[in-house]
């Protein structure tokens, strides 16, 4: 059985398990001990409870974490526990036998999440490498969502097994290069005729829905003067969902004519003047699908007023019809109907079209020059990109690119510019990721062809993925059906051929096992996401589970894509490794003289010149360690960080055992004294010290005065040996923790 099907009712039961902790006791007689074995099948769990003799030799008296279990028991309430659990009557102990990869080819896995993916996967980075490394593969991708926190651990344990690991990331891709008009017809603003539209649909994707009304005015500088509006029968009913948004029902449809009549009638209406619409990709998608099915031409450019507005109105944070009629204290309309909200663009373009012209804006022409110059990635809308490092090169403009977009370009996301992405392009391989890739997801909204050869000639590597990781698109009517799903993999299969570019299957792996899905569906239902408990196969597959996946291709292309293309990325990256071996501190000019002078003076400052021996071979001694092993820098630094922050007003804290550096008191880093307890005069600077061990600190000593000058002594010293910081060599590297306010942190 399995451990959650087992009940009271069904008697006795069969069943394994791992045990995960053990709790043995013995019984207040002595004669007898309580062992609790708690056991695990990755889905449920359950308590073994059983008495068993004291001797250290007993059969489950030494079982360990993670040892699998075969028990025959009887399940029955514990009136102790009060839950249900099992009493033994055999237990037997099992071999666990792990999925095996026994593909003779095997391939390699360039898209996987760690648990640094924070709230999303649950692979720990050991065992993502583990993993392939017991199954045999050459390589594994570690692509964590827009950070490298995985980077140390994954090579720690990449150095210790022997693997080789492809570092990379996820990353949130801008295409900073703004435009809201798409085509190669330029037209005035003041002169020209543009066409208005609103479409209202069955669904979001023009791959799966259908066109129920149109509408739309002729527009020429601020007047309307023409109007064209039908209902269009879509062939399939309307979902209620969307009767309740839009209030088109089946029966104001039912004769109206159908998609490819209303479609023809609406371009004989636009003929070859230019489009506008409201987030128009959109619009033109589901145009364009009628198009394509019935073989009209379809080459209008159409300029997209959401992408205008962010650069006409960026003190907007939302850019949706109604919101931007709000700012301009237009009159409103009844949204989401067609004709309406045509009608309602037509106002709010007019108000655009007057701001562009106060910037001197007149055309198309300066338009996309201006809109290029303004852009602002972090209002832009982003989507999902793959970053692999090639080699040393790549490693270090990855590292360029995730600090940059943290510091720079962040808004929920760290986002990373096209821009700024062609710069730091070399030894990178760029992979267009998963349905929130920009390519997947220009397919979805209907793109023409044109339009994606452009997108997908941008990256190095296509991706495409098994059918279960896009699976929600079926559920919420984005897509028809799985059939869709297989139709989108084969127009990028058919994408990369044409282009020439290398098309990989990957798993976007987000657990290691098909049965790990339970902990993530744990960190969405955390997350209040509607469809959490939705099964997502986000698993690591064996070589043979993905070609299984794409059974739907021929076997040449499965194999191409699952086995060939992932070993030929894997062989393209050389052996990185992203923290190099050995110390290698900053380098700054005159450190060590820098430091031994200012310990030597301000020593002589409190103590005098001579320095009593206790100082000076303190003193000696840290500083002959520090100058030896290259620290010098690293406390030059915090000492400038103190002195900066103290000319501001501010004081700095230090804590840790930084305090039993007496050359970190010396230079002003830390206010703790580690020398032995003392007095000392601040006047002749007599110094008596109590090197005997009879006093722990100096703050103890009971006040005295000086007996040459009469002067009140400091007392001071708390004793605390230099190895407590930088080991018995001197050569642990220096962890100095400071605490700066907050105001002068950024400084």
């Amino acid at each position: 059985l399995s451990i959650g099907s087992i009940s009271q009712a069904g008697g006795r039961c069969l069943f394994c398990g791992e045990m995960f902790k053990a709790d043995n006791r013995e019984t207040k007689s002595g004669d007898k001990v309580r062992i609790i074995m708690m056991l695990t099948d990755d889905v449920s769990s359950i308590t073994v409870k059983l008495f068993g003799g004291v001797e250290p030799d007993a059969p489950l008296a030494n079982i360990k974490d993670g040892t699998a279990l075969l028990v025959e028991g009887i399940p029955q309430i514990d009136s102790f526990e009060n839950e249900l659990v099992i009493k033994p009557t055999n237990v037997y102990q099992i071999k666990r036998i792990f999925p095996q990869d026994d593909a003779e080819e095997k391939r390699v896995e360039l898209h996987l999440h760690t648990q640094m993916s924070s709230m999303d996967a649950v692979i720990s980075p050991e065992a993502a490498v583990k993993r392939a490394f017991d199954w045999g593969h050459k390589a594994v991708a570690i692509t964590d969502h827009g950070n490298l926190q995985a980077f140390p651990r994954v090579m720690l344990i990449a150095d210790k097994l022997g693997m080789k690991v492809i570092y990379g990331m996820e990353g949130y891709f801008v295409d900073d290069n703004a435009r809201a008009v798409f085509g190669g017809d330029s037209a005035s603003f003041e002169n020209d005729e543009f066409i208005l539209f609103d479409l209202e649909t069955t669904g979001l994707s023009p791959l799966s829905c259908e066109i129920t009304e149109i509408g739309a005015v002729l527009y020429q500088n601020g007047e309307i003067l023409d109007r064209f509006s039908t209902f269009v029968n879509p062939g399939i009913p309307i979902p209620q969902n969307i009767v309740s948004i839009t209030g088109i029902t089946d029966d104001m449809v039912k004769d109206a004519p159908l998609p490819k009549d209303a479609v023809k009638e609406f371009l004989s209406f636009c003929g070859n003047r230019i489009l506008v619409a409201h987030n128009a990709s959109f619009d033109t998608g589901f145009i364009r699908k009628v198009c394509e099915d019935n073989g009209y031409p379809f080459k209008n450019t159409y300029l997209d007023t959401v992408a205008l507005s962010r650069y006409v109105n960026p003190d907007l944070k939302r850019h949706r019809l109604d919101t931007i009629t709000e700012y301009y204290r237009l009159e409103t309309f009844n949204h989401h109907r067609a004709t309406d909200d045509a009608e309602a663009l037509g106002r709010i373009f007019h108000c655009m079209c007057a701001r562009l012209r106060e910037e001197g804006v007149t055309n198309f022409e300066y338009l996309n020059r201006a809109m290029s110059e303004s852009a602002d990635p972090k209002k832009l809308p982003s989507y999902h990109i793959v970053l692999l490092v090639e080699n040393d090169i790549g490693l270090k403009n990855l590292y360029k690119l995730v600090s940059a977009s943290y510091l720079h370009y962040f808004n929920r996301n760290p986002r990373i510019p096209k821009s700024l992405l062609d710069r730091h392009r070399d030894g990178l391989i760029v992979g267009s990721a998963c349905e929130a890739g920009e390519l997947y997801k220009a397919i979805m909204e209907g793109k023409p062809n044109a339009d994606l050869e452009r997108i997908a000639g941008y990256y190095d590597y296509l991706e495409i993925q098994p059918l279960g990781n896009n699976s929600f698109l079926v559920d919420e009517g984005t897509v028809a059906d799985f059939e869709r799903l297989r139709d989108i993999n084969r127009t990028i299969l058919k994408l990369a051929r044409k282009l020439k570019k290398t098309c990989v299957a990957t798993g976007d792996v987000h657990f290691l096992n098909r049965h790990d899905e339970l902990y993530r569906q744990i960190l969405m239902h955390g997350q209040k996401y509607s469809d959490a408990d939705r099964d997502t196969g986000l698993y690591m597959r064996t070589t043979r589970e993905m070609l299984e996946e794409f059974s739907y291709l021929s076997p040449e292309d499965a194999y191409e894509i699952v086995v060939a293309n992932t070993n030929y990325i894997a062989d393209r990256v050389g052996n990185i490794r992203p923290i190099p071996k050995g110390f290698y501190p900053p380098e700054m000019e005159g450190s060590e003289e820098e430091l031994q002078h200012c310990c030597y003076e301000k020593a002589k400052s409190l103590y005098g010149d001579p320095l009593p021996e206790v100082v000076q071979v303190r003193l000696d001694r840290e500083l002959t360690a520090i100058v030896k092993h290259g620290f010098s820098v690293l406390y030059v630094i915090a000492k400038r960080l103190v002195e900066k922050s103290e000319q501001n007003g501010y004081l700095v804290g230090s804590r840790g055992s930084v305090g039993s550096s007496f050359v970190a008191t010396m230079a002003g880093i830390s206010e703790v004294n580690p020398l032995p307890p003392y007095y000392l005069c601040p006047t002749c600077k007599k110094a008596e010290f109590l090197t005997d061990g009879s006093v722990g600190s100096g703050f103890d000593l009971p006040p005295k005065h000086c007996p040459q000058c009469g002067t009140a002594y400091q007392r001071d010293g708390h004793d605390i040996p230099f190895e407590t910081f930088l080991g018995f060599k001197g050569d642990k590297t220096p962890d100095i923790d400071l605490n700066f306010s907050g105001d002068v942190q950024a400084a």
